[in-house]
């Protein structure tokens, strides 16, 4: 890369994270998350959104209710959605025609998957239909991927998942296709084994994050108006995933030494939130605080249409899409309540909270290129 294009990069992210952070002083959406289901395939030893199953798939929409919500969502000014779930796959009768109708739309389109209920149709139908970016959830070589995901044989069907929708993809064609890894004490050790596995393997690019890991107390010490969260990364206080400190100096240098090495690997290497991540960070699970974003300018719809201010408060509800639009649910007063109290620090949970560093302001965004930089890693 040219010192002109590390400009323009670093320029483009600047614009971006000064985008959104003007956007949230105005409660102006940009991006939506979608939850198709709750109900999962997976069995993950760091997520818990099975508590949401409630045993009831007659509540989720169908794809022509998911048409209007796509409609107000674009009215309202969004312009990326992600398809998310419990797992998404469960709902093939609604995610192929919702994501050619976000194409129709212009709407950009993302989907995590844990490859679960993946096969040749999925690969051709998520090309065909315009997914513009699918995220698999790789979390290291197959015994240290299998044990996190709970399940045998989950790292050999991503990986074939990832090859099945390269040979769809024509050249310069979509899906993206991005690896997730999350780092946690049983994989951190793993990652440069990871990385050479990869490089068999046709991606545009990986990204590692840490994982949220929710202590039970400040579940309780986060209500917002009698309304306590459901985070679904509620930690599990008898197995810790955390990392020692040891281990946390140890993951350190390792990141440090795969990002100078960066430019071996035919794929791009993101780590830009472990960077922002500080040593006891990685041992208490407290993520850099700065005010929440996603909160102002993420809508979070619910399977059954209602729209949250954020992913794990799922009963608090500032109405629904189906029946309202979203400039009357979007920043009305209930929402600006629960805004007013997580500024304020009220909401405990935001202390554990990854996603504080996925959509990053410009605070954030400098401290990052800046840390890089000191450890002279661009150059």
């Amino acid at each position: 890369m040219s010192v002109i294009d590390k400009i323009n990069f670093l320029y483009q992210d600047l614009r971006q994270s000064a985008d959104r952070q003007r956007n949230a002083k105005q409660f102006k959406p940009l991006y939506a998350l979608a939850f198709l289901t709750y109900r999962c395939t997976g069995n993950c030893l760091s997520c818990n959104i099975r508590k949401r199953e409630k045993g009831d798939a007659k509540r989720e929409l169908g794809i022509d209710e998911w048409r209007m919500i796509v409609d107000r969502l674009k009215q309202g000014g969004v312009t990326d959605l992600e398809i998310f779930g419990g797992d998404a796959l469960l709902r093939k009768d609604v995610l192929f025609d919702l994501i050619a109708y976000c194409r129709l739309k212009e709407i950009d389109t993302f989907m995590p998957t844990n490859c679960n209920l993946f096969d040749r149709d999925t690969a051709r139908l998520l090309v065909e239909k315009g997914l513009g970016h699918i995220y698999l959830s790789l979390d290291g070589p197959a015994q240290a991927h299998d044990r996190l995901r709970g399940l045998e044989g989950s790292y050999d069907r991503v990986s074939e998942a990832i090859r099945e929708i390269a040979q769809y993809k024509g050249k310069g064609a979509g899906p993206e296709i991005i690896v997730n890894t999350t780092i946690s004490n049983l994989n951190y050790r793993y990652l440069t084994q990871f990385l050479e596995e990869m490089k068999s393997l046709p991606i545009d690019g990986i990204k590692f994050g840490y994982l949220s890991q929710v202590p039970g107390q400040a579940v309780q010490d986060s209500a917002v108006n009698g309304c306590l969260p459901d985070p679904y990364f509620e930690s599990r206080d008898e197995e810790s995933l955390l990392l020692s400190g040891e281990e946390a100096g140890q993951l350190r240098r390792t990141i440090k030494a795969i990002w100078r090495s960066r430019k071996s690997y035919p794929f791009p290497i993101n780590l830009d939130d472990l960077f922002l991540i500080p040593q006891k960070g990685l041992q208490t699970g407290v993520f850099p605080q700065n005010p929440c974003l996603r909160s102002c300018i993420e809508p979070t719809v619910t399977p059954d249409g209602e729209i949250l201010p954020c992913p794990f408060f799922s009963h608090y509800s500032l109405g629904n899409l189906h029946k309202e639009n979203l400039e009357t649910i979007w920043g009305n007063p209930s929402h600006r309540a629960f805004v007013r109290d997580q500024r304020d620090g009220k909401i405990k949970i935001c202390n554990y909270c990854n996603m504080l560093l996925f959509k990053k302001g410009i605070s954030l965004t400098i401290k990052n290129t800046m840390i890089r930089w000191r450890y002279s890693l661009i150059g």
